[in-house]
């Protein structure tokens, strides 16, 4: 994690990731100075590239004159640049939320919006839901499952993630017990990467 300062001026079509420039995160203000935390766009790189197709960013970076203008919370992750509002076309703000849930799972802060997803990178979690116009805490927004053709996709994403002993000889279990009670073989893994337990 690096948060860092730029200028809309001088570094506006700098590229943050692959799909993401300095500009989009922006405040609404006019401001030029822009604040972002590296995480930030990398995290809606992925969820750009689940979707494959563009992320728009409705509300990134915030002074904390224009966030209080909004009527934005005191300590809001969008004036320290750990946060963007985001739509993406024809995917529901909901279907966002399942799969940023799915992405950081213990941290990081979403909350759902009639029209829109919020995203940030804060390290502790954070969830809500604002549909009905206020703003009601919930646990998470489960839904997402991640679907794996193969037992060597199963065993790569196991070589790419973080974790415990204990998890890996859990998921180790959740397949014997899978195969004896003739269960999917992806429902250990989903249990396990979701931290379910039974």
């Amino acid at each position: 994690m690096a948060v860092k300062t730029y200028s809309v001026s001088g570094s506006g079509s700098l590229k943050l990731s692959e799909n993401f420039t300095v500009s989009e995160f922006a405040c609404k203000d006019g401001s030029d100075k822009v604040i972002i935390n590296s995480d930030l766009p990398e995290l809606l790189q992925k969820i750009r590239n689940h979707f494959n197709k563009p992320v728009t960013v409705t509300s990134g970076y915030r002074t904390a004159a224009y966030n209080k203008a909004v009527g934005g919370a005191a300590s809001s992750q969008h004036t320290v640049g750990n946060a963007a509002d985001i739509i993406i076309s024809s995917v529901t703000p909901l279907e966002v939320a399942q799969y940023a849930e799915y992405l950081l799972q213990n941290s990081g802060g979403i909350g759902l919006y009639s029209n829109f997803t919020h995203i940030d990178v804060r390290s502790v979690k954070a969830r809500w839901n604002s549909t009905s116009g206020k703003e009601v805490a919930v646990s998470g927004f489960p839904g997402y499952v991640h679907e794996l053709k193969n037992a060597d996709e199963i065993t790569w994403e196991l070589n790419h993630s973080y974790f415990t002993i204990s998890e890996y000889d859990r998921f180790i279990s959740e397949l014997d017990k899978a195969k004896k009670e003739g269960s999917s073989l992806y429902w250990g893994y989903y249990k396990l990467v979701n931290r379910i337990k039974d």
